[in-house]
C-alpha cells in the first residue's frame, strides 16, 4: 500500500517520546509499505536530521514552520476570535494544505496516516481514509496539567481542553481508523466518540537493540529524562527537586540528580541552586548516563499517553520510580517492574530503596527488561500496525 505520512515534527533527532514513537512508527510501516512522509520543522538546522530517517520513507516532505513570541499572540487572539482549539490554530498551516491537495491529486495512496491529533486537519478534503494516530488523550493532558497551574491560569487551560475536546471527538469520528498507545486511553477515546473504531497499539522500540546493562557498583547516580519546554516535565522535575530531592539527600548526601533534556538557562540555573543536582541540557548520546545510573526517576504529575522514557529505561535494565500518571498505560506492575509514589515522602522513600537495596534494583531490572522485550518490542506490536493500515485501506474501497 501507499501512505501518506503527516506528522507535526521531524522525528529526529531522538531526543523525545513522541519522536521516538514515530520513528519507530515509520520504520514499522516503511517495511511493508511505501510511505511518503511529510514532516514540519521549525529552523533550517533541523534539515540535517533528514539522513536519519532515509531508511524510513521513501520521500520525505520538509515543511517549514517557524514559531515566534508574536506568531504565538497571534495564533492566540486567532483561537480566541475563531473558538478553535489553540493548539489547532498554531499547527495549522494554508501552504501545507495546498501542498497536500496537490500532493493527493499528482500521486494515488491507499490512506493518510496522521501522526498526532493536529494533523488531521490537513486529511480532511483530500479524499482519502484517515488513520489518526493519537500519541495522547489530548484534552486529558491539557486538563490534568491546567491543574497544576496557579488559579488565574486554570480557566483559560480548561476552555482550551474542552475546545481539544471537540477536536478529538471529531478526529475519531472523521477517521476510519484510531490507533491509542494503551488499553485505557482506547477506553477513553470510545468514551468521547462512541461507534469510532479505536483500537490499542502500544508504542514500540527495538528492545532487542537496546543493551541491558550491569546494575552499577554503588552508585548513587539518579537520572531525569525530559525536555522542560514541555510543561508538563518542567513541572514535574521542579516538584522532585524542591519537594522530594532534599529528603533524598538528608539520608543520601552523596547522592546526585543529573537532570538530561532541553532546558532554559533559567530553569537550568534555578535546578542548579540545589544542592546534588547538575542539570545537563541536551545530550547528544543519554546512553552512558543510561549505563551509569543507578535508577531513573518520572516524577510527572499530568499527561495522558505512555511514557517512552520509562520504556527506554525498562528495556535497558534501569529502575523507575515514578507515580500513577507517569505509569500510566504501561503494563507494569508496582514492586515488580517500577515502583509507584504520589506524594513527596514515599517518592523519596522508593528512591533511597533502589539506592540502597542491590537485591531490588536488580530484581526489577530483570522485569523490566522482560515486559519490555514480550510487550513493547517493536516485533510484538508490527502486526498490529500492519493489520489497522490494510483495514483503513480497505475501508475505503468497501465504501467507494
Amino acid at each position: 500500500m501507499r501512505i501518506l505520512f503527516l506528522t507535526e515534527t521531524i522525528p529526529a533527532p531522538l531526543d523525545s517520546g513522541g519522536r521516538i514513537k514515530t520513528f519507530h512508527t515509520l520504520g514499522t510501516l516503511s517495511r511493508e509499505h511505501e510511505v511518503v512522509c511529510h514532516a514540519f520543522i521549525r529552523h533550517e538546522a533541523q534539515r540535517a536530521h533528514a539522513a536519519l530517517l532515509k531508511d524510513r520513507c521513501a520521500e520525505l516532505v520538509l515543511h517549514m514552520h517557524q514559531r515566534s513570541a508574536s506568531g504565538t499572540l497571534q495564533d492566540l487572539a486567532r483561537s480566541a476570535l475563531t473558538a478553535r482549539a489553540f493548539t489547532m490554530v498554531r499547527h495549522d498551516n494554508p501552504a501545507v494544505r495546498a501542498a497536500l491537495l496537490d500532493e493527493a491529486r499528482r500521486r494515488s495512496y491507499d490512506v493518510i496516516y496522521c501522526d498526532h491529533l493536529s494533523t488531521v486537519q490537513f486529511a480532511r478534503g483530500l479524499g482519502l481514509p484517515i488513520l489518526y494516530d493519537a500519541h495522547n488523550v489530548e484534552w486529558q493532558l491539557v486538563e490534568r496539567h491546567g491543574a497544576t497551574l496557579p488559579w488565574p491560569i486554570r480557566p483559560a487551560a480548561w476552555l482550551e481542553a474542552n475546545r481539544v475536546k471537540t477536536e478529538e471527538r471529531r478526529a475519531c469520528a472523521e477517521a476510519a481508523l484510531t490507533l491509542a498507545v494503551s488499553d485505557r486511553d482506547a477506553m477513553e477515546l470510545r468514551r468521547l466518540a462512541p461507534g469510532a473504531d479505536i483500537r490499542t497499539a502500544p508504542i514500540a522500540l527495538d528492545v532487542q537493540a537496546l543493551p541491558f546493562r550491569s546494575l552499577p557498583a554503588r552508585r548513587a547516580d539518579v537520572i531525569f529524562v525530559g525536555g522542560l519546554h514541555w510543561p508538563p516535565n518542567a513541572t514535574a522535575l521542579e516538584w522532585f527537586a524542591s519537594q522530594v530531592w532534599p529528603k533524598v539527600r538528608r539520608r543520601s548526601p552523596e547522592a546526585t540528580l543529573y537532570c538530561l533534556g532541553r532546558a532554559s538557562d533559567v530553569q537550568r540555573a534555578r535546578l542548579e541552586a540545589v544542592p546534588g543536582v547538575s542539570a545537563l541540557g541536551a545530550i547528544d548520546d543519554i546512553e552512558p548516563w543510561f549505563q551509569q545510573a543507578r535508577l531513573m526517576v518520572v516524577p510527572l504529575q499530568s499527561g495522558s499517553g505512555m511514557r517512552v522514557k520509562i520504556l527506554d529505561a525498562l528495556a535497558r535494565g534501569v529502575p523507575v520510580v515514578t507515580t500513577r500518571v507517569g505509569g500510566e498505560g504501561i503494563d507494569a506492575v508496582q514492586e515488580k517492574h517500577l515502583l509507584v509514589a504520589d506524594d513527596s515522602d514515599r517518592f523519596a522513600d522508593a528512591v533511597l530503596r533502589l539506592l540502597a537495596d542491590d537485591q531490588l534494583a536488580e530484581s526489577l531490572a530483570h522485569a523490566g527488561r522482560h515486559l519490555a522485550l514480550a510487550r513493547y518490542d517493536l516485533e510484538a506490536v508490527r502486526p498490529v500496525m500492519t493489520r489497522a493500515v490494510i483495514d483503513a485501506g480497505r475501508r475505503q474501497t468497501a465504501s467507494g
